[in-house]
């Protein structure tokens, strides 16, 4: 369980970096965070983020109630380490030579 809430703290981390970079940083006399492409992976990143948040959350008060949530989770490590690795990769391409 605590896998998947560091998981989820790493990938936050990594999609807040990507965020400051992408304001920051200027192509054609405009930030790139502006470009359609960039936007509609940020958002899909934000969206894996909050539902692995949310799963990471909805295993801990399971077990805060006493109930055993071995497949959950599992679940939630599942999805809380593939997005941390994909919001660190998306990190990588969209910071360019910074990433």
């Amino acid at each position: 369980m605590i896998t998947g809430a560091e998981a989820v703290g790493v990938g936050q981390r990594a999609f807040d970096d990507v965020l400051r970079r992408v304001k920051d940083r200027h192509q054609f006399g405009q930030p790139v965070g502006r470009f359609q492409a960039l936007r509609h992976g940020l958002a899909e990143t934000a969206t894996k983020l909050l539902a692995a948040r949310l799963l990471v959350r909805h295993v801990a008060e399971l077990l805060d109630e006493g109930e055993p949530a071995p497949a959950e989770a599992s679940m939630a490590k599942l999805l809380a380490t593939e997005t941390a690795k994909e919001a660190a990769l998306q990190g990588m391409q969209f910071m360019g030579g910074m990433g």
